[in-house]
This record gives structure tokens, sequence and C-alpha cells, in this order.
């Protein structure tokens, strides 16, 4: 749009009269963003068009400038906001000059709101388990009223983040509204139990000890678990052990075997010497490593007594193929 064009979009901004009461540097200022805010529209730059365009409009309350924010506001995907303002400037009255050109954007604004109305969409949010004396609840940052709860909200096509929030407790939900569509959301928010101060009920009472005999008794039972599977890895390396020596010993005492060479018809009997030498490696430092942390864990776990110093008690261990260390915090 040329700025004669623009011209014409704003008119009525000097020959008002409801607007007396602004001055004449006000309204060429805002004469000005109007001019701006016509030729950033047209050239895309909607965000840049909304800005000097709702400047303006607040100025000077006019039904061009009204109807152009808005649509500015609809290109941004700001449906909701675009159809409060088209419903502020039906509510205008023309007065002074330009009342054709007034009356044009009257119209527009009416045909304009009516398209758009259909293809904003809703979100019904429902909170259950809200506890009586409510809960915070927010769309997108925005508090939302406890007596809209469960009804559809008009909302902008798009992603939207929904949080309902109790003391320390917070729950967060990602929805995507589409055009013309009403979408649903549910939250589930079990109400927290009052403290009252009293002492605990029988039940209450007779619960903790058990809960932290639980732990003691399963701490037992891995300990013991550990145990068994070290004393079988023991076992295994002594046997492969005195397996390996004792093919070693034969392997020496061959004809075939000179010190630490053989010939190649003692190959098999040399990969077997090793492989057996490596098992009992392995399972002679497994199998301590895992005796001597079930021996720990049967030794620490923490009774009635001592219970509540379990939180204190740091083990650690350290194995190598040449050493095995166990050590605590207790």
């Amino acid at each position: 749009m040329n700025r004669l064009g623009s011209c014409i979009v704003v008119a009525m901004l000097w020959t008002t009269s409801a607007h007396a009461e602004v001055t004449d540097a006000s309204r060429a200022a805002a004469r000005e963003l109007g001019y701006a805010g016509v030729e950033s529209y047209q050239a895309g730059n909607y965000q840049v068009a909304y800005d000097k365009l709702d400047k303006a409009y607040k100025v000077l309350n006019v039904p061009s400038l009204g109807l152009w924010s808005a649509r500015a506001l609809i290109k941004l995907d700001r449906w909701v906001e675009a159809a409060e303002r088209l419903r502020q400037v039906l509510r205008l009255t023309p007065q002074g000059g330009e009342a054709e050109v007034q009356q044009q954007s009257l119209h527009d604004a009416k045909r304009e709101l009516e398209a758009l109305t259909p293809r904003i969409p809703s979100l019904v949010i429902k909170v259950e388990g809200m506890p009586a004396g409510g809960a915070q609840v927010t769309l997108d940052g925005d508090i939302v009223a406890t007596a809209l709860l469960g009804e559809p909200l008009p909302t902008n096509p798009g992603r939207h983040t929904v949080v309902v929030q109790l003391a320390s407790r917070s729950i967060r939900r990602e929805v995507l509204v589409q055009e013309g569509k009403q979408e649903r959301v549910v939250l589930q928010l079990a109400e927290a139990p009052a403290s009252t101060g009293s002492a605990p009920s029988p039940a209450t009472a007779s619960a903790a000890p058990r809960s932290e005999r639980q732990p003691a008794s399963a701490r037992k039972t891995v300990g013991w678990a550990l145990v068994g599977t070290g004393g079988a890895g023991l076992v295994l390396g002594a046997t492969t052990g005195i397996l390996a020596l004792t093919k070693k010993s034969a392997l020496e005492d061959s004809s075939e075997c000179q010190r630490r060479d053989c010939l190649r018809t003692q190959t098999d009997e040399v990969n077997s010497y090793n492989s057996l030498r490596v098992v009992s490696g392995i399972g002679l430092i497994a199998g301590t490593a895992l005796a001597a942390t079930g021996v720990v864990l049967v030794v620490l776990a923490p009774t009635p007594e001592r219970g509540s110093q379990v939180g204190s008690t740091q083990v650690w261990l350290q194995a190598s193929p040449t050493s095995f260390l166990v050590g605590g915090k207790f």
C-alpha cells in the first residue's frame, strides 16, 4: 500500500471529535504509526505491524486502527486476542468526519469476526482430586479461574502448557490444540493428607518398625546370596587351579617340552593348561570379591537398635589380579 492508500486507513485520526483531548503531537505520532503499521502488514512483517498498530490504537480508539491490529494478530495465530480486539471495534461509535470510512471498518470487523470465531479452538482442563482449599492452575503461565475448570476455554492454535501447583507438588502437561477443535486434558492430583500434629495412629505406629526391618532383611538375603556365589567361585578357582598345576607338572615332565617351550604335538595340552590357569584366577578373584561383599552386607545389616544409622554406613571394594581390599565407614 502506498502512502496515499494508508491515508484512507487512518483518515479519521484527526477528525474524530471523541478524541479531542489528544494533543496534536500525539495525533501526528499515532498517524505515522498507523501508516508504518499497515505498510509492515502488507510486507508480511506481522509482529512489527501489530506493535505499531497497537500503539496507535491505544492513543486513538478508532475502528480502522483496531481492525488492522486485529488482522495482524490473526496472522500471528493469536486468534483469541484478535477476536477480542474485533469486539472492541464493534463497540466503537463512529463520530466526526470520514463517517463512511469508519462505517466500512465496522462492517469489515463484523464480517471478519464471524469468519474467525468458528476457527478458534478450545481447551477443557479438568483436575481430579482437587483438595478442598483448591490448587493453582495455569495455562501458559496465566492463572485459570477455578470456576472455569471443566469448561471450554477459547485457546490459540498450537502447543500449550498446563500446570497444576499444590504446595510443593506440581503436575505439568503439554497439549496440542488444533484449529476449530476442542481438546481435553485431565490432571490427577491426589489430595495431600493434612498434618494435625497428633500422635500417630496404631496402624501408622506399627508400620514404621516394619518398614525399618524390610531393608535389613533384604540386605541380609542379598549378603548370604553373595557369600554362596562367592564360595562357589572360590571352589571353582581352587579346583581349576589344582588341575592347572597337575597339567603344568605333566608338561614339565614330558620329553616333548624343555623349560617353557613345547613341540607342536603338545599344543592342545598347553592351551588346556592356559585355559585352566585363567579360569582359576578369575574364580579366585571373583569368588573372594563376592564372598567378602556378602559378609560385609550381612554384618552391616541394620538392626532395630541402629536402624536410624543405616544412612551413615559406607562400604567400598577394590579388586585387582593380585589383591582384594574391603573397607568402610561405619
